[in-house]
């Protein structure tokens, strides 16, 4: 959590598979069975990594099933501001 002038904002961060995922949202569950919800806008950070190789992306790239890591702030809702995407099948 950090200060921001007057207001707090709590700093989220979650691994797991995408169970839903679109231009403005993403889901993702974790392998405890905890499931968070990002709101995705225009500033999101996209890194794909499913290749061995990593390289800028966009949200539009990221497929359910996906394993990822999304970091996001909020105060209320949250809001991804990085999504690693390691792609379908990997967990590292």
């Amino acid at each position: 959590m950090t200060r921001n002038g007057t207001k707090f904002t709590t700093h989220d961060e979650i691994r797991g598979a995408v169970t839903a995922v679109s231009p403005t949202s993403i889901s993702v569950k974790a392998t405890d069975g905890v499931t968070e919800n990002y709101g995705v806008g225009a500033g999101v950070k996209v890194h794909l990594k499913a290749d061995g190789k990593g390289h800028a992306g966009t949200i539009n790239q990221v497929k359910v099933g996906d394993h990822v890591a999304v970091i996001g702030t909020g105060t209320g809702p949250l809001t991804a501001k990085r999504v690693l995407d390691r792609g379908a099948g990997t967990t590292k």
